[in-house]
C-alpha cells in the first residue's frame, strides 16, 4: 500500500485476514474518510512466507451508470459535487482513452 509519505508499506496480515483496498467510488461517497488505495502485490520477502499459501485476486465493483454518486449524509460538508456514475467513471478512464471518451 502506498502511504501518504509516498513510500510503500509492506502489510503483515494476521492469518485468516482479508485485505480490501478501497477505490475511487468509496473515497468520493465517504468524503475522503476511506481513501482510494494505490496498491500492488509482490512476492513475500522471506523463504518461509513464500512457502505459505495465499490468494490474491482483483475485483472491481461498479454501480449502475445512472446512479448518483454523492457524499453520504452525516460526513460533513461535501468535498465533492454529486455526479452520475457514468460521468465519473468515463472522466476517470478518459486518461487512457482520450478526452472524447468522457460521457457528460
Amino acid at each position: 500500500m502506498l502511504h501518504r509519505s509516498g513510500k510503500w508499506v509492506r502489510l503483515e496480515a494476521p492469518p485468516g485476514s482479508i485485505i480490501l483496498n478501497t477505490g475511487d467510488y468509496l473515497q468520493r461517497i465517504t468524503n475522503d474518510r476511506l481513501r482510494s488505495t494505490t496498491h500492488r502485490v509482490s512476492a513475500p520477502r522471506g523463504a518461509t512466507q513464500r512457502g505459505q499459501t495465499r490468494v490474491s485476486f482483483p475485483m472491481a465493483i461498479y454501480v449502475w451508470d445512472d446512479e448518483l454518486l454523492e457524499v453520504l449524509p452525516g460526513l460533513g460538508d461535501p468535498r465533492y459535487e454529486p455526479i452520475k456514475a457514468i460521468t465519473f467513471h468515463t472522466r476517470t478512464t478518459s486518461k487512457f482513452y482520450g478526452d472524447d471518451y468522457a460521457v457528460e
